[in-house]
């Protein structure tokens, strides 16, 4: 028996949704490629998903919850966020402008994040954790797992409906797409870190500086923003320090424009607050201004009330390593 061409455009033409990209998949037809699509089938029934040999099938009684297969072939339990629209001035009442995550190299794009966080992810380095999950797309019809970036956690931290666990008091979550590099904030372009094959190294060129216009620029050009010693938005960052404070209390300095089109870039990205975000305490930010360091969010267990939606700790170096931060996985289509 052959099993028919799988073809997800035509999936979801069947219920009603329309695919951004056609996937089409090769179809093996070996027998232990049957027994990977009956063990695939069985997942499904038990998990509360359409049983259908398709690369991702939608629960049945929960909307936006989808499986979504990978390279080694397991379903991940994902959820799909609704587009947002921010911009400076009118935040998420905005009309006009889709917020970055939604962007990925100049595309309208779905996202999905993990139900949970990650299982396999913890007690590894920045590098590692993206090549775990790079390794889950097969470079032909799966091409769509990465590491949960700074500007999907900035959307998730915004939405208003947050239906996945462990946000919060489980483990620290690192995420993709943005750094500090002797306190200066260097960020990969709207969601484009949700691309497994852009590059995130300590060397990559894909990291860029911003000025206050909002124009980005490469790292180490005059006048881009910063985290200075006192954990502020500034222009300068002549002292070192290492310290926290709550989140909510991060300001701009006398020579930064609170209202400067950098500055809401920032906001956009859950990287200082904004009039327009509800959080009495936020969480707690945590910085270094001297060296790089990647971006945890979310705070672990043993934190208490540190922890919080918007808490954010830029003190770790890519190459830390402990079993409280992991990360979750994400899926762009």
């Amino acid at each position: 028996m052959f099993l028919r061409e799988i073809n997800i455009k035509n999936y979801f033409e069947r219920i009603g949704k329309m695919a951004k990209t056609k996937i089409q998949p090769s179809v093996q037809k070996s027998a232990p490629y049957l027994k990977v699509i009956s063990k695939l089938k069985t997942w499904q029934v038990e998990n509360g998903y359409v049983a259908d040999a398709e690369l991702m099938s939608p629960h049945i009684q929960r909307p936006d919850n989808w499986g979504v297969l990978d390279a080694n072939n397991n379903y991940n339990k994902m959820v799909e966020f609704q587009r947002l629209q921010w911009d400076p001035v009118n935040f998420l009442k905005s009309t006009s402008t889709i917020h970055p995550a939604f962007v990925v190299n100049n595309q309208r794009s779905r996202i999905f994040l993990g139900e949970d966080p990650a299982s396999f992810a913890t007690s590894l380095g920045f590098d590692q954790q993206l090549a775990a999950c790079a390794q889950l797309n097969n470079g032909a019809d799966i091409t769509g797992f990465h590491q949960m970036t700074n500007a999907e956690w900035a959307m998730l931290a915004y939405s208003k409906n947050r239906p996945i666990n462990g946000i919060i008091g489980s483990v620290w979550q690192r995420v993709g797409g943005m750094k500090i590099v002797d306190g200066e904030i260097q960020i990969i372009p709207d969601n484009d870190a949700a691309d497994y094959l852009v590059d995130q190294s300590l060397g990559s060129k894909a990291y860029k500086a911003i000025l206050q216009s909002g124009k980005l620029v490469k790292p180490g050009t005059k006048g881009t923003l910063k985290i200075n010693h006192e954990g502020n938005i500034s222009i300068v960052s002549k002292e070192s320090g290492w310290q926290s404070k709550w989140f909510k209390n991060i300001e701009c300095t006398i020579n930064v424009d609170p209202l400067s089109p950098g500055v809401a870039l920032l906001q956009s990205l859950g990287l200082c607050p904004s009039h327009d975000t509800d959080i009495p305490n936020g969480g707690r930010f945590y910085f270094n201004t001297r060296g790089e360091f990647v971006p945890l969010r979310g705070g672990y267990w043993n934190n208490g009330a540190d922890d919080g939606v918007f808490a954010l700790k830029l003190s770790d170096t890519r190459a830390y390593a402990s079993w409280f931060v992991g990360l979750r996985l994400a899926f762009k289509l």
